[in-house]
């Protein structure tokens, strides 16, 4: 198929249901349950408009080319044939090609199409019946091309090509008992030629229909599915991402985010800070108060975390345990410590309780800074280890603080690498 319901995927993800049941019904149905009938067609108009105005051209072309065929054949009518096909037919489709252009044009689209075919095959049957001339029998066979152009290339819809079919055979009725000229042998051999095209292409109009629409069952089912199996694996990338208990990074997450801002940082030559932080005396906070609410107390401190690192670059992340990092790309030592302050004293703020800490009634944090310009004489793990240096020097000096790492001297950020 050319064209593509994923435009209206959406919704047809909401019908999957009903999706299921056409198909095992077949989709031989001319038509679907309302709701998929409507995207249905909005599925094929566009395809089916550019066809259309394509192929209108190419019949009006060839309609008009057979003014030459009137010159040899109906010259008793010549001047007839000549106004009906220039200023009556030609115009008509003209209009209608116009029509369905317009904003609107596909409630239009299949109508004008099936008038514009009654139109040209009246006016066959009106040369017919006009000219006295003995090879005006043969103009049946162009009543029998323009149903197989109607059903087999355009391929309108099978109750449209229906009722084109049904009245175009009975048109044809009514022009052989009209035609005076026209034998009975003549109109028997003629009948039965138009009466065959209609009944052969109407077959192959209804096979096609009945594939397209089985196809268009399977195409979207088909994208559903596809779409269900993207949503799951973006679910299982982030849960393999998330720690599942604060609903931060993970270790994986931070380890992936570090070497790639570390990558970048190196080449732009920006500051890259992290913060680590440990909760204190979060085993005695466990042994005390009972894991459950140790768990209450991570998810807590995971959310000041995420409220303190506003930007969209920077990642708070559980390192393991009660230990947590944020990292801090585009970010020099004195705004990481003033990021780090604002997560001790948000944290306290909490108001946890916590008899058991040597360093406070309520649950803190102990944080450990580091923060430089990366050159290639380190690597990221060495910011990770002197963040965590840090860290355990504020553990040492009785916790509840911020320590900064004593980073080894570094070029400027705006010198050139070695």
């Amino acid at each position: 198929m050319h064209a593509n319901p994923a435009d209206n995927l959406s919704e047809l993800e909401k019908l999957e249901p009903l999706l299921q049941r056409s198909l095992r019904a077949g989709g031989r149905s001319f038509r679907f349950p309302a709701e998929l009938e409507r995207i249905y067609r909005l599925f094929i108009f566009p395809s089916r408009r550019r066809r259309y105005a394509a192929l209108a051209v190419l019949a009006l072309v060839c309609y008009d080319l057979f003014i030459v065929c009137d010159w040899f054949i109906l010259p008793d009518i010549f001047p007839i044939a000549l106004i009906v096909r220039l200023l009556v037919v030609t115009p008509a489709i003209l209009a209608g090609i116009w029509c369905t252009r317009r904003k609107g044009g596909a409630r239009l689209l299949e109508p004008v199409a099936a008038g514009l075919l009654l139109l040209s095959l009246a006016s066959l049957s009106l040369f017919m019946v006009l000219s006295r001339h003995p090879n005006v029998v043969h103009y049946y066979s162009g009543i029998a091309v323009i149903l197989m152009f109607s059903n087999m290339i355009i391929r309108q819809p099978f109750p449209y090509a229906l009722g084109v079919s049904m009245a175009a055979c009975l048109l044809y009725l009514v022009t052989v008992g009209q035609a005076p000229v026209m034998s009975t042998e003549a109109a028997f051999s003629s009948t039965t030629v138009v009466f065959t095209s209609a009944l052969f292409s109407l077959v192959g109009n209804y096979q096609m229909e009945f594939e397209h629409r089985r196809d268009f069952l399977l195409s979207a089912l088909q994208q559903i599915s596809s779409r269900k199996l993207a949503r799951m694996n973006s679910q299982l990338e982030h849960l393999s991402l998330t720690d599942g208990l604060t609903g931060l990074a993970n270790r994986r997450h931070f380890d992936q985010t570090l070497q790639r801002e570390w990558n970048v940082a190196l080449r732009n030559r920006y500051p890259l800070a992290l913060v680590f932080l440990d909760v204190d005396h979060f085993k005695n906070y466990n042994d005390h108060y009972g894991h459950p609410a140790g768990d209450v107390c991570l998810q807590r401190i995971g959310t000041v975390l995420t409220r303190v690192s506003r930007r969209a670059q920077d990642l708070p992340a559980r390192y393991g345990g009660e230990e947590f990092v944020v990292l801090l790309p585009h970010t020099d030592l004195d705004h990481a410590c003033v990021l780090a302050e604002e997560i001790r004293r948000d944290v306290q703020g909490l108001a946890i309780e916590h008899h058991y800490s040597a360093a406070a009634p309520v649950v803190t944090v102990s944080l450990g800074v580091a923060a430089f310009v990366p050159d290639k004489e380190r690597q990221a793990d060495d910011l990770v280890r002197l963040a965590d240096q840090a860290l355990y020097a504020a553990k040492d000096a009785g916790r509840n603080r911020i320590e900064i790492a004593a980073a080894p001297a570094t070029q400027p950020a705006d010198a050139p690498s070695t």
